[in-house]
């Protein structure tokens, strides 16, 4: 019993704690309108940004995957033996392009589409690689990409050697 009496003194909180530590665990109306109204300045100060960070981050995606393209025709060449060659899709290089053996433009090896709106690839009517990894010029396609009023350039060229360069600005 003495125990009991003991403990519970022990526990025993002063008078009215409960009160304040309840009125300080929240916020406010008025505290959240305002927080709510600086984070919508913020973010409006921010998307101007953005815009521009997307614009750049879809032509280096573009640009990434022609690259790679083109690194897997030429190492098609070198491995067929063969003439491989890179052409655009029926839209154009901006709706994609194919890969397939030069004398052989129904057996695509790969196909690829390119996604997304206000995009514009620009290139040559082919990119061709003989069976020693070459191409027979110098090769350089132009890509463009628009989100609201920014713009971003990437510039992908291919060397005689048949070596795909990327460089973040235009032709």
């Amino acid at each position: 019993m003495v125990k009991t009496a003991v403990l519970s003194k022990l526990n025993a909180k002063p008078a009215g704690a409960g009160i304040s530590a309840r009125l300080g665990a929240g916020f406010t109306l008025v505290e959240l309108v305002v927080a709510i109204a600086v984070v919508g300045i913020l973010a409006a100060i921010a998307i101007p940004s953005f815009s521009g960070m997307i614009a750049n981050n879809k032509a280096r995606g573009i640009a990434t995957d022609l690259y790679f393209d083109l690194a897997k025709t030429r190492s098609e060449a070198v491995k067929r033996n063969m003439d491989v060659t890179m052409s655009p899709s029926d839209g154009g290089w901006k709706k994609g392009w194919n890969i397939y053996p030069t004398n052989q433009s129904d057996n695509i090896l790969e196909s690829h589409s390119v996604s997304g709106a206000n995009v514009s690839v620009s290139g040559p009517g082919s990119v061709k690689y003989n069976s020693s990894g070459r191409v027979g010029g110098s090769v350089s396609f132009d890509i463009e990409a628009t989100v609201g009023s920014a713009s971003a350039n990437t510039c992908v060229t291919v060397s005689l050697s048949g070596l795909p360069n990327v460089k973040n600005s235009a032709c």
